[in-house]
């Protein structure tokens, strides 16, 4: 049976948050976009876990948010989750964002065009659908490339469309406005309601 995908990554990798791995030849510090593989596995050594994850400082006038759609209350696995990080300046252009899908791919994607929408940008309806335009190329193309492995190493099988395609838009615009209106804080939600708040 295929593992659900991991609904608290996505949130992880907008953050940037530095896994903390121990093992036999000692610790080290990983970027968590280095640490999965793919679904149920890592690429941890077999001796080695994480000991805890750490966040970078943040500037002034940061904020990060995270959303996942769940489509029925009965079953707790996330359909699409969003995060984003974004950094701006006294008047309201973004600095430096950073912006992860979960639950689209067998890994969570860090899709830098997504963030290259945000920055040097104030977050209007505009800018938000210009995000909105680079999430389904990265989207896009990163089906692409895995239609095209997977076509190369099994003999032409097809795979379908890609996944939480008309799912995300709304996530996008929430996550961008929520992230300026809760300050410092990554917004856990489960089915659209609120479970918790964890201060930077």
């Amino acid at each position: 049976m295929p593992r659900p995908p991991p609904t608290r990554v996505p949130a992880l990798y907008a953050a940037g948050a530095i896994a903390v791995v121990v093992g036999a030849k000692g610790r080290r510090d990983v970027p968590v976009e280095q640490i999965p593989a793919g679904p149920g596995r890592t690429t941890l050594a077999k001796d080695e876990f994480i000991l805890e994850f750490k966040f970078p400082v943040r500037p002034a006038r940061s904020s990060d948010a995270y959303l996942r759609f769940i489509p029925r209350t009965e079953m707790d696995i996330a359909v699409v989750g969003c995060g984003i990080s974004v950094t701006l300046d006294e008047k309201g252009v973004c600095t430096a964002a950073r912006c992860s899908l979960g639950a689209v791919a067998p890994t969570v994607l860090l899709v830098k065009d997504m963030a290259d929408a945000l920055i040097g940008h104030t977050l209007d309806d505009a800018t938000l659908a210009k995000l909105d335009a680079a999430r389904a190329g990265g989207m896009q193309t990163h089906h692409r490339q895995a239609r095209n492995d997977r076509i190369s190493h099994q003999s032409g099988r097809r795979s379908g469309p890609p996944r939480g395609e008309n799912r995300v838009r709304s996530r996008l615009r929430q996550n961008c406005k929520g992230s300026l209106t809760h300050g410092k804080n990554i917004r856990l939600h489960h089915d659209q309601r609120r479970i918790g708040r964890i201060s930077l």
